[in-house]
C-alpha cells in the first residue's frame, strides 16, 4: 500500500483507540458500540481483502464513513441534545440563582448534629458524591457540595425524570388536557393505532406508564433509544409479561413525554417550565430531546440541588405553595398512594414496599418515607412525620451501597 494509504489507516485506527479509551475511562464505557463496529469490520475486511486495489478502497470509504459518522453525531448533539453524551452535571447560566432558601443551623432538638456534622464530613470520602441538602421546615438546614461542585451546578436527574413527568402528568389531568388516568396510551398517538405492532397494547393506559407496569419488553438501559423514533420503537415492544406487574422502564416515561406533548400541544419543557417550574420559582438548566424531538421523559433533565429540593418539599406541602395550588391535593395523595405492593430491601434498614406514580414508599429504621431515586445514589426523600426533604446527587453509579448506607445513618440522626 502506498505511505498515505497507511496513514489513513494509522489515523483511523489511532482515532478509534482514543475514542474507545477516552469514554471508556470518562464516560464508562456508554456508547461505544459504533466504534467498536467500525473497527472490528475495518480489521477483517482488511485481513479477508487480497488485493491492496481493494484494501485502499476499504480504507477510503472507511475514513469517508467514519469522517461522516462524526458529523452526524455533533449535529445530532448540537440541534438535538442527542444522544445523550453523559454530561452528568453542567454549570447554571450566567444570571440564574436557584430558588433562595431561608438558611438555618440544624436544632439540637431536631438532629444529633454532632453525629450528622461527621457523616457529612465522612462522606467526603465517597468519591462520586455531588451534593447533599437537608430541608427541614421549609428552612435549608445542611448544603454540602464535594469534590469541586458547587450550588451553580444543575445534575441530570436519570431515571428520577419519571417523577417530574408523574407531576406534569397530573397537572395535565387537573387542567382537562388529560382526561383520565385511565385512558389508553394509543390514543394519543393516533397515527399508530391503525399499526399492527399496537394490537397487543392496547388495554396500556397512562396509569400502567406511571407505575411501571407497562410490561413491555427491553432492559433498563432500552435499545429503543438507539432508534430515530423513541415513541415507534417503544410503541413496537412487544408485551414482555401480563400488563400490571411491576417492571421499571425507561421508555415508558418518554411515552409520557409524547403523551403530555401532543395532547397540550405544547413541548413537555415548555409544559413544565409554564405550569411547574415558574410557580415553584426554579429552572431547567437543560433538557435533552430524543431525535423525534420529544423532550426525554425518561432521562438527562437537569435541576440545581437546591431546585431539586423544592420541587421534593412540594409532595410535603401537598402541592401547595404559598396559598396556590401548583398541582392538586387529590393528585398527590394518589401519586403516593401504593399502587403496587413490592418488598425489596435496599440494607437491613431501608426497605421499599410500595410503587405510586414514579414515586416510591419506603420505610427507613422506623420512619415512613417517599422517595424517588434511580436506585444508584440520587435520591429525593421525604419524611413526613418530621417534615424533612434530603437530596442526594452523584457523578457515577458506582457509590450506591455507599449512598445507600449514607441515607440511612443520616436519618438514624433525627431525634424526633
Amino acid at each position: 500500500m502506498k505511505k498515505y494509504h497507511i496513514l489513513f489507516l494509522l489515523l483511523d485506527s489511532g482515532f478509534i483507540a482514543f475514542v474507545i479509551l477516552f469514554k471508556t475511562f470518562l464516560w464508562g464505557g456508554k456508547h461505544l458500540s459504533p466504534y467498536l463496529f467500525f473497527a472490528v469490520l475495518l480489521f477483517l475486511s482488511l485481513i479477508l481483502v487480497a488485493t491492496s486495489k481493494h484494501r485502499r478502497k476499504i480504507i477510503q470509504i472507511s475514513s469517508f464513513y467514519l469522517l461522516c459518522y462524526i458529523i452526524s453525531v455533533f449535529l445530532l448533539f448540537q440541534i438535538f441534545h442527542w444522544p445523550n453524551h453523559d454530561r452528568e452535571y453542567i454549570r447554571v447560566p450566567d444570571g440564574y440563582s436557584s430558588y433562595p432558601w431561608m438558611v438555618d443551623k440544624p436544632a439540637l432538638e431536631d438532629f444529633d448534629t454532632l453525629m450528622l456534622s461527621e457523616l457529612l464530613k465522612k462522606a467526603d470520602q465517597i468519591n462520586n458524591l455531588r451534593s447533599v441538602i437537608i430541608v427541614k421546615d421549609k428552612k435549608l438546614v445542611v448544603e454540602r457540595y464535594f469534590h469541586g461542585c458547587t450550588v451553580d451546578d444543575a445534575f441530570n436527574m436519570f431515571s428520577m425524570t419519571q417523577a417530574i413527568m408523574s407531576s406534569l402528568t397530573g397537572i395535565a389531568v387537573d387542567k382537562g388536557i388529560i382526561n383520565s388516568v385511565n385512558d389508553t396510551v394509543i390514543g394519543y398517538f393516533p397515527k399508530y393505532r391503525s399499526k399492527a405492532f399496537v394490537n397487543d397494547k392496547t388495554d396500556l393506559t397512562i396509569n400502567h406508564l406511571l407505575t411501571n407496569t407497562a410490561g413491555l419488553s427491553g432492559n433498563k438501559y432500552e435499545s429503543s433509544f438507539k432508534s430515530l423514533n423513541w415513541i415507534r420503537s417503544t410503541l413496537k415492544r412487544p408485551k414482555q409479561q401480563e400488563t400490571g406487574k411491576h417492571y421499571f422502564q425507561q421508555q415508558t416515561g418518554h411515552l409520557l413525554s409524547g403523551i403530555i406533548t401532543n395532547s397540550s400541544r405544547k413541548s413537555t419543557k415548555e409544559f413544565a417550565e409554564e405550569y411547574l417550574c415558574k410557580p415553584l420559582g426554579i429552572r431547567i438548566t437543560d433538557w435533552f430531546r430524543s431525535p423525534e424531538g420529544i423532550y426525554q421523559g425518561n432521562n438527562a433533565l437537569y435541576l440545581t440541588s437546591r431546585d431539586l429540593a423544592r420541587f421534593g418539599d412540594l409532595y410535603l406541602s401537598q402541592g401547595e405553595l404559598d396559598g396556590k395550588q401548583i398541582i392538586s391535593e387529590a393528585w398527590i395523595k394518589e401519586a403516593t398512594h401504593t399502587h403496587v405492593k413490592t418488598n425489596y430491601t435496599l440494607n437491613d434498614n431501608f426497605i421499599i414496599s410500595g410503587v405510586g406514580y414514579s414515586w416510591l414508599t419506603a420505610k427507613i429504621h422506623d420512619y415512613e418515607v417517599l422517595f424517588t431515586s434511580d436506585l444508584v445514589g440520587q435520591y429525593i426523600i421525604n419524611i413526613p412525620a418530621v417534615n424533612v426533604t434530603i437530596v442526594t446527587t452523584v457523578f457515577k453509579m458506582h457509590d450506591h451501597e455507599l449512598m445507600k448506607e449514607l441515607i440511612s445513618d443520616i436519618i438514624s440522626t433525627f431525634k424526633s
